[in-house]
């Protein structure tokens, strides 16, 4: 019998029913669930009873694409886990006011490319942003690319997950958070946002934009102006945009009134 795969803290995917509910029962940060398509096994129906209610998105793969991933004794099930784990929100929010300082959040909506996960969440450390909201069933991976990509600021940077887009927003404005879209679309140049305030930047996937229940949903809307051939930024370059503007005035203190 092949050894089980080992469940270190630095474990990024795992397989095999018994690791996978072992993680499962410890509470370690799952972010995808993976079993195989078709007609259940034993073990994936239990895995599937485990898996109701929680935060972990479960993906139905036929049995080759596994293979593809692992060689091991996989029974048809695999699990990909964080690197680091998530914080709530209200928590972090009023952790954030208590020492004295203005929160500032980025909700990343749809964002499916971890090489631009990972450069927002490197931005974000680097421009006083204090966490970063990740959808829990969509989006891209906190995978080693990712950590690449974040020049390990992602051990640094508190982030929550989101199960569920509304309850979100109504947290966010129970807390009197400013939330903003980041879109091309909008009338209003960033330069306008003011920044004296609780604020949650909202970035959404290149493609796909941010979603219209946010949109719908947010105080303001913000674009970065563009003067160049190109229309369009990358979106952690856009981010990263974002995030100096408020982190200049509010190391400048500019008033709101020129904001």
């Amino acid at each position: 019998m092949e050894p089980q795969p080992s469940l270190a803290e630095d474990t990024l995917l795992i397989y095999g029913f018994h690791p996978v509910n072992e993680a499962l029962q410890k509470g370690k940060p799952i972010h995808k669930v993976v079993i195989q398509s078709g007609e259940f096994s034993e073990h994936g129906k239990k895995l599937w009873a485990l898996l109701k209610g929680k935060e972990v998105e479960i993906l139905r793969w036929p049995k080759f694409k596994i293979d593809k991933v692992t060689k091991g004794n996989h029974q048809g099930i695999l699990a990909y886990v964080s690197p680091v784990a998530f914080v709530e929100l209200h928590a972090t929010i009023d952790s954030i006011v208590a020492s004295g300082q203005i929160p500032l959040l980025c909700w990343v909506d749809g964002v499916s490319n971890v090489r631009n996960l990972g450069a927002i969440i490197r931005s974000a450390s680097c421009f006083g942003v204090h966490a970063i909201l990740l959808p829990a069933k969509s989006g891209a991976m906190l995978n080693s690319d990712c950590i690449k990509a974040s020049a390990g600021a992602i051990y640094h940077m508190p982030l929550v997950k989101l199960s569920n887009h509304h309850q979100a927003l109504s947290d966010l404005a129970a807390k009197e958070v400013f939330i903003v879209a980041l879109t091309e679309k909008a009338s209003e140049p960033i330069n306008h946002l003011p920044t004296q305030r609780a604020t949650c930047l909202v970035v959404g996937d290149e493609g796909m934009g941010i979603s219209r229940e946010i949109l719908d949903f947010a105080d303001g809307q913000f674009r970065i102006p563009i003067t160049g051939g190109t229309d369009s930024l990358n979106v952690s370059v856009a981010a990263g945009i974002a995030f100096y503007e408020v982190n200049r005035k509010r190391v400048l203190g500019t008033p709101a009134s020129n904001d």
